[in-house]
């Protein structure tokens, strides 16, 4: 009995030793390339704009290793992103921006942003997040419409 609680106090150990806890960062520079791998000389895979939300994976140095919204794997540079606010991006072909949060709202004179336009997220109301844009207008869209990271632990064995 003695044996088999030690075989299992050691599988537990090793779970809980190779639990990573992923993080939501934003893109706070104005233009950020992001690449291949940890460092300046790997080839770009991808240019975002400011508050392109990512999910951090790892870090090696001064480089995340992050995860954007379609799954594909990048490396940014940590001076270029943040964790103090939020963010989100559009997830579908198109979202909606009101001047509030609500259907009986009416539509901003731009009426909709297309897939993968990021947004500072600064209100929630119900549904609805406040959003403001890169140059600093600020619009409601609905959450259902929109990706954000989101923090979460995954347990691997």
């Amino acid at each position: 009995m003695r044996g088999k609680r030690s075989i299992i106090q050691i599988i537990l150990a090793s779970a809980l030793a190779i639990c990573l806890k992923a993080q939501g960062l934003c893109v706070s520079a104005f233009e950020a390339n992001m690449r291949t791998g940890p460092g300046g000389k790997f080839p770009i895979s991808w240019v975002v704009g400011r508050y392109t939300p990512l999910i951090k994976l790892e870090k090696k140095g001064r480089w995340y290793r992050v995860e954007d919204q379609d799954g594909e794997k990048h490396w940014i540079s940590a001076s270029l992103v943040t964790t103090s606010y939020q963010c989100v991006s559009v997830k579908g072909t198109t979202a909606n921006l009101r001047s509030g949060p609500g259907t009986n709202y009416s539509s901003v004179h731009y009426g909709f942003a297309d897939k993968y336009t990021p947004f500072k997220r600064v209100n929630l109301k119900n549904d609805w997040y406040q959003v403001e844009d890169e140059s600093g207008y600020k619009f409601w869209v609905h959450n259902s419409t929109v990706w954000r990271p989101v923090t979460v632990s995954r347990i691997g064995f």
